[in-house]
């Protein structure tokens, strides 16, 4: 239960980063700065490191999440980053970053001041 909760921590800190760092930020900035894109590509990672790493059955309990396609996701960018598909990342990063945040936000408040 533990280590749930400290990976649990670990996504909510990494989406909390990648939604600091596309505040104002417009999807041209995002594809001409290498500093920023690198930040929100680095936090992304982390999102599905952590994830991997949650126990089957936080993964089993939380269906509603798409934990394989998060896990699955961080492995392109980790080993297909040559070829990055910058507007999918930039709608994952805006988007589904916000909503995952939303939903482990509850998962993460149900082990109350566990740690």
């Amino acid at each position: 239960m533990r280590r749930d909760v400290e990976r649990l921590d670990d996504i909510l800190a990494a989406a909390d980063e990648v939604m600091e760092f596309c505040d104002g930020l417009e999807r041209e900035e995002f594809e001409r700065n290498k500093t920023v894109r690198y930040a929100i590509l680095h936090s992304m990672t982390i999102i599905g490191e952590a994830s991997s790493r949650l126990t089957g059955s936080l993964r089993e309990a939380h269906e509603e999440i798409p934990w394989r396609r998060i896990i699955a996701f961080r492995h392109r960018l980790v080993h297909n980053y040559g070829e990055l598909d910058l507007e999918l990342v930039w709608e994952v990063a805006r988007k589904l970053v916000p909503r995952l945040r939303d939903q482990v936000a509850v998962i993460r408040a149900g082990f109350g001041d566990e740690l």
